[in-house]
């Protein structure tokens, strides 16, 4: 057993103590320091410490041996590069957003493009409605986020619990009213039902979830550079949404894949060839859905990342994280984009596959149940199959990313050696529970929604005062689809951000106690109350991390 009470460590081993090498290393937000054995006068590392981990803006990264900066998994960003290049090229050449192959001359009229009335009309709703909601809705979650949940945190995640409780009752009861029958009263009181359950259960865990939710957000607003950097890519995936359909759209309409009409046949619709194309065009879906969830995953990561980088810094090292685009927002982005972007790249890969085959086999599957000549038995048994094999393996490795990916922004190691030190880290702590408790992202999506409502209903004030016209209805959901769209961008920032303080108090509690006393003390008594058997001593000054 051995214990720190002045600089955080990291050892080939966290369950057990041996000799290894005495060598520093410097990755972004942490400089680690490896110890021989539990009588390592770590004071004598001192100097090590006082030197920041950003000099002068140069940003001083290395590799477990102390080397120089290197490339973590460059083959898979390469191999994102490449595919990129690709879908632009099928762009410029194939995209399109008619379909005027096949068709006859009066059907290519009618599908022309929208009209200009149309493209003005919304270019104005987007100006005067879809900005300003986005406005209220940044400086609502902005203030809500920064000045009232860090004092009240518990009351705010008690009463998300509450008034998520209400809403369900609430819900059921007006189905109820509008659909009399015995099922809906059963399934409405089992919805209830589950619901008071699953808050009974998280309800010790409250305190816990108070406590690392108001310490994320304090460093996240010492940073809040970092709120512009999510928003912005997080619109990215939209954009590439669009393009990926023009270059799906535009493919599988060209010439080759399109059977053309006779001309005295009235009545013919657009049919793909039959053959070989019909390979091509279940291909290029599958193609485009990897494209299209790959990049949106990979927009995704970079923020998680940069997050990760960024908390990591607040948490290890304060003083080159306390203002709006401190050097830890900058570092971190770019360390996000270059040194881990390959890293990035892969992990996303995975998840991209498993979830465009998934979504691949359940168009086939709705083809063949609506086509007249219905499959075989054994077919659609198959398909199923493939189905919920595919979608149990979603969920696993979205779970496994989100903390992977927070090694990777706080120690820069490669895709696989993260992954690896995250579950020896959990086991050998004994925390496995802490990440099934995911109270704070429960209670930051309710937030979210309440303030989206108030987006919404800002939208329906920009109508009443006369700025533009639009019906009320419609006014409401463009404010709202908005300002959900900015929230829960901000949120997302937060939730990383609690992800990334539970890796690094699990990591180094010493170091977080030496940087944020105060907090420290408040979030080991909460982690103590809420799991028991957390292998913490508490004390009274300092907090003792205990490695067995």
């Amino acid at each position: 057993m051995f214990e720190s009470n002045a600089r955080p460590y990291t050892s080939t081993n966290a369950a057990e103590s041996r000799p290894v090498n005495k060598t520093p290393f410097d990755y972004g937000a942490v400089r680690a320091v490896n110890v021989e054995d539990e009588n390592s006068d770590l004071n004598a590392l001192d100097n090590y410490w006082d030197n920041s981990w950003d000099k002068g803006g140069k940003i001083d990264i290395a590799d477990d041996n102390g080397s120089e900066p290197v490339y973590r998994d460059v083959a898979f960003s390469a191999l994102f590069v490449m595919h990129l290049l690709a879908m632009l090229f099928l762009g410029i050449f194939y995209g399109s957003w008619t379909i005027d192959v096949g068709r006859h001359k009066d059907e290519e009229e009618e599908n022309e493009l929208i009209p200009d009335d149309s493209l003005s009309m919304s270019t104005d709703l987007v100006i005067f409605l879809g900005v300003p909601c986005s406005a209220v809705s940044f400086f609502l979650t902005f203030i809500v986020t920064s000045f009232y949940t860090p004092k009240h945190a518990t009351f705010v995640v008690t009463s998300s619990l509450v008034l998520s409780v209400a809403s369900i009752i609430l819900i059921c009861l007006l189905l109820c009213t509008m659909f009399p029958f015995w099922y809906t009263i059963l399934s409405s009181f089992t919805m209830v039902a589950v619901t008071v359950y699953y808050v009974m259960i998280l309800w010790k865990f409250i305190p816990f979830a108070a406590t690392n939710l108001a310490m994320s957000i304090k460093g996240i607003s010492s940073n809040c550079g970092i709120y512009f950097i999510a928003i912005v890519f997080s619109t990215f995936p939209f954009i590439w949404t669009f393009f990926t359909l023009y270059v799906a759209n535009g493919s599988l309409n060209s010439e080759k894949m399109i059977k053309p009409c006779e001309e005295d046949d009235p009545d013919c619709a657009v049919q793909y060839k039959s053959g070989g194309s019909e390979v091509i065009l279940w291909g290029i879906l599958l193609l485009s859905l990897i494209s299209l969830y790959w990049t949106c995953t990979v927009m995704s990561n970079i923020i998680q990342v940069t997050v990760a980088g960024v908390m990591g810094t607040w948490c290890f090292n304060k003083t080159n994280a306390s203002t709006c685009c401190s050097p830890a927002v900058t570092s971190s982005l770019h360390r996000s984009i270059t040194f881990s972007f390959g890293s990035i790249c892969f992990g996303s890969l995975f998840g991209a596959i498993v979830t465009a085959f998934r979504i691949l086999t359940s168009i086939a599957h709705n083809q063949d149940r609506n086509d007249d000549n219905n499959c075989s038995l054994e077919d659609g048994i198959l398909v199923c199959i493939i189905e919920c094999i595919l979608s149990s393996i979603k969920d696993p490795i979205e779970y496994f990313n989100r903390w992977t990916y927070v090694y990777v922004g706080i120690y820069g190691h490669s895709y696989i050696k993260s992954g690896k030190g995250v579950i020896e880290l959990f086991r050998a702590r004994g925390w496995t529970l802490i990440a099934t408790y995911d109270l704070v992202s429960y209670t930051l999506n309710f937030i979210a929604v309440q303030i989206s409502i108030c987006s919404g209903l800002a939208g329906v004030a920009i109508i009443a005062l006369g700025y533009i016209y639009a019906p009320t209805p419609m006014a409401f959901c463009i404010g709202f689809i908005f300002g959900f769209f900015i929230s829960s961008a901000m949120m997302n920032v937060i939730k990383k951000a609690t992800n990334t303080l539970i890796v690094c108090y699990a990591d180094s509690p010493a170091m977080l106690e030496e940087n944020h006393p105060e907090l420290a003390q408040e979030i080991a008594k909460a982690w103590i109350s809420a799991f028991p058997d957390c292998r913490v001593i508490l004390e009274k000054e300092p907090i003792i991390a205990v490695s067995v």
